[in-house]
């Protein structure tokens, strides 16, 4: 059996998923949906302390804790099943610091972290049986004077 092929980008995203590199679609679906998540709770403040969020099964969707109105600490999400789904910790309501997500079938999917809000250092995306699948460089995003529009 051959080591799993490990992969670091330095491409636009969009590139290497064109290219065929599911790993990279995985990576961006997973921060999308925290980009989503993070939306909805800023239209939708609560009051500051801890919550629980659930399923109508009854199992928990989400566990967190607000300060001043902002997520702050950790906090977890959870599939239907009850499987952990992902996990990230908050200050001020900006994630900062670790964040794992997992497949449904409880095994790590992908890993990384922020710092101010922002991806810091790579991201690690895994398969469904554990095997490391991509590995993503961090990118520092810039605009291209004149032009407004992002170097890549």
């Amino acid at each position: 059996m051959s080591d799993p092929l490990i992969m670091v980008a330095a491409v636009p995203a969009s590139a290497v998923f064109m290219a065929g590199m599911v790993g990279v679609g995985a990576i961006a679906g997973v921060l999308s949906i925290f980009d989503a998540e993070e939306r909805e709770r800023e239209l939708n403040p609560r009051e500051d302390g801890p919550f629980t969020d659930y399923w109508p099964n009854g199992k928990k969707r989400a566990v967190g804790s607000y300060k001043n109105k902002k997520l702050n600490g950790l906090y977890r999400t959870y599939y239907r099943n009850g499987e952990k789904k992902s996990e990230v910790t908050y200050e001020g309501g900006e994630r900062n610091g670790p964040y794992t997500s997992w497949h449904e079938n409880g095994r790590k999917f992908v890993e990384g972290v922020f710092k101010d809000g922002k991806q810091h250092g790579p991201i690690r995306s895994y398969d469904e049986d554990g095997r490391v699948s991509y590995i993503k460089s961090a990118m520092v995003s810039q605009t291209v004077p004149g032009t407004g529009r992002g170097a890549e």
